[in-house]
């Protein structure tokens, strides 16, 4: 039996674990009042993007890891339940938030999706190093639910490449060093990989100092592509590459020609992305916390100690 069904009709029930309250904020960001049987009350005449209820809305992140990217969360679990790639790429894992999440949709919506993340994890030069045990814990998230579909590659960008056929990459990550440089090597490189299916996501389109170039690279592939771009958590830019792309997929890419119905797509999924990092973070501050009382408690002991010996 499916964890969850692939897709929701106009007038099904609400998908497992999808509260009132969610449904509600969805129903209110485009603009479709919730019935008094806990339905939107949609029509044929809402937007195309609009036409089903996502039964990805709800999923709460299995794992949550030092990151950037949690409020892009919603969207992986959407885009794993639209696209249902036959093999994903991750290039830049660092603590995995973000792959771990594409990985939890694909068991969820049983894709059968082959997924690999490819990373030195050591760092770069803009995110600077990675602790040495980086690896290691990310391991310990990822192989008890994963591993059977799911490949951690720690090697570099180019060196990966080498390792896969063309056409064959239905989804592509790229969130690795981020000068324009990189990430067009990046880009061209993977390039010959991707199918005819293939969208490609890219970090950090919104940010514009130091020497971040990734909005560059947008501004260019979007001349040649169909594209959304997502403004919240310093940017996200979703490329449909491929020609044959799914409904839901053209439909999101279509929303684009009309600004109202893109800033609702980039509204709900803001406030989406914003319940995951409230929850990101007080599960840090609650862990520093935890941290904090471990140290002083260590530190008890060890004067309890000292003073012991002083007393002998």
């Amino acid at each position: 039996m499916k964890m969850l069904a692939h897709s929701c009709g106009l007038d099904a029930p609400m998908p497992i674990g999808l509260s009132t309250a969610r449904l509600r904020r969805f129903g209110a960001v485009i603009g479709v009042p919730l019935s008094t049987d806990g339905k939107l009350a949609m029509s044929n005449q809402a937007p195309a993007f609009w036409q089903t209820v996502p039964a990805s809305f709800s999923i709460e992140p299995r794992a949550y890891r030092t990151s950037t990217w949690s409020a892009h969360v919603p969207f992986a679990f959407w885009l794993i339940e639209t696209l249902r790639p036959a093999q994903f790429v991750e290039l830049g894992t660092w603590h995995g938030m973000s792959y771990l999440a594409f990985c939890q949709a694909m068991e969820a919506f049983e894709t059968d999706t082959k997924a690999f993340a490819v990373d030195t994890w050591q760092g770069d030069p803009q995110a600077g190093s990675l602790s040495s045990d980086a690896f290691n814990s990310l391991r310990q998230a990822h192989d008890p639910h994963y591993a059977r579909f799911s490949k951690l590659m720690r090697m570099t960008f180019d060196e990966a490449a080498l390792q896969f056929t063309d056409g064959s990459i239905d989804l592509l990550h790229i969130d690795g060093l981020h000068t324009y440089e990189a990430v067009r090597n990046d880009f061209e490189t993977w390039l010959p990989r991707l199918s005819q299916r293939a969208v490609v996501i890219f970090h950090d389109t919104q940010v514009r100092e130091r020497d971040f170039g990734v909005y560059r690279l947008w501004a260019e592939l979007t001349q040649r592509y169909a594209g959304f771009e997502f403004h919240h958590e310093h940017g996200l830019g979703v490329l449909g590459v491929g020609s044959n792309l799914p409904e839901g997929i053209r439909n999101l890419f279509a929303a684009t020609s009309e600004p109202q119905a893109a800033d609702r797509v980039r509204q709900l999924f803001d406030s989406l992305g914003k319940a995951v990092r409230t929850k990101q973070v007080l599960k840090e501050t609650q862990q520093g916390w935890d941290d904090l009382k471990s140290n002083l408690g260590v530190r008890a002991v060890m004067k309890a100690q000292r003073v012991a010996g002083l007393a002998r």
